[in-house]
């Protein structure tokens, strides 16, 4: 089951997905939160998201 990638910030839940077995780092996103809008780097690690 696919998990959503959540900004560090706000908390906001991101349309991206990503699976239990996935390892991420380098990939950065803006958050699309009304009031966010900072820039973060995804890291995933043994399928969770690392803040």
């Amino acid at each position: 089951m696919p998990k959503r990638v959540k900004c560090p910030y706000c908390g906001y839940s991101m349309p991206i997905f990503y699976y239990e077995r996935s390892v991420c780092r380098g990939i950065k996103l803006k958050c699309k939160g009304r009031k966010c809008g900072k820039e973060f780097e995804i890291k995933i690690k043994d399928g969770d998201q690392i803040k």
